[in-house]
């Protein structure tokens, strides 16, 4: 029918009349069903005819409105014959007929299957799930907001498992840092417990005396003005308690150095004026 009747209160019948009304219902229906598939059979087999010849362009569309039809009337109705007449049987092409007119155009249509839920709606218009224009187009609403919800989901698992990825990447790069510091602290180790001690003791002299060298560049100001450094430690007694602590060892280092007789230590050149530049710095 041109529009969907709306909902009639057959319960407000005694029994009989309600069943003799709902017959009556479903008569019409299916004579409305039937006059609409003719017109689409008479509408689709006119457009063929008429689109076989060159020098009939434009002529379909003039006889329609001459019939009074306007185009979006026309391609529903050859629409809806064609899903007709594609139905896999008698039963389904009289289910077809028996659905209300306006539902019938929206499912017969090219967009009806246009998005996944436009095709699981018209799925379930054929299966008698759905009867009603209202009811299908509820229905897309539904399953495209459960869609939408669904992937919001996807994002959110997707965005967690991208940053989970990143932290695991993360933490094996840090693990094999630290494997690799520990395999290289374990080989220095067993360098250190192959060399002989005179060696350990001399690569650890000359790392301390550059180590100094540095720090005499840094702190060589401190001394520059004798005067000002003397009220410094006469008004803060606590700092030469400090360096006192530390002279103990520098004295007992230099007592080394000063009583060894041996070619190249300080106490060879200590009546020379002549020093040796690399380690000027510290002497």
């Amino acid at each position: 029918m041109t529009k969907e009747i709306t909902q009639f209160k057959y319960e407000q019948l005694d029994e009989s009349t309600a069943d003799f009304l709902r017959q009556k219902e479903s008569n019409m229906r299916q004579i409305v069903g039937k006059a609409y598939t003719e017109l689409g059979k008479e509408l689709y087999e006119a457009q063929q005819r008429l689109a076989s010849h060159n020098k009939y362009e434009g002529v379909f569309v003039k006889w329609c409105g001459y019939l009074g039809f306007t185009m979006k009337q026309v391609y529903r109705l050859i629409d809806r014959y064609n899903l007709l007449t594609n139905c896999q049987n008698s039963e389904q092409k009289e289910f077809l007929e028996d659905l209300p007119v306006s539902l019938a155009y929206e499912i017969s249509g090219k967009s009806s299957e246009s998005t996944p839920e436009k095709a699981q709606a018209k799925s379930e218009v054929l299966a008698g799930d759905i009867a009603t224009l209202k009811e299908y187009r509820e229905r897309i609403k539904e399953l495209e907001r459960k869609a939408e919800q669904a992937e919001q989901e996807a994002e959110v698992h997707r965005n967690l498992s991208e940053r989970l990825a990143e932290e695991k990447e993360q933490a094996e790069q840090e693990a094999q840092a630290a494997r690799d510091n520990l395999e290289k602290a374990k080989i220095e180790a067993e360098a250190m417990a192959k060399e002989p001690y005179g060696v350990k003791l001399g690569l650890a002299m000359y790392e301390a005396i550059e180590k100094l060298s540095e720090w005499q560049k840094e702190y060589s100001w401190i001394i520059t003005d004798e005067t000002e450094f003397r009220k410094l430690i006469e008004a803060d007694p606590n700092i030469a308690r400090m360096f006192n602590r530390v002279d103990k060892f520098w004295q007992q280092m230099a007592n080394v150095f000063h009583t060894t007789k041996n070619k190249g230590t300080y106490s060879e050149y200590e009546n020379t004026e002549v020093i040796d530049a690399e380690f000027s710095e510290i002497i």
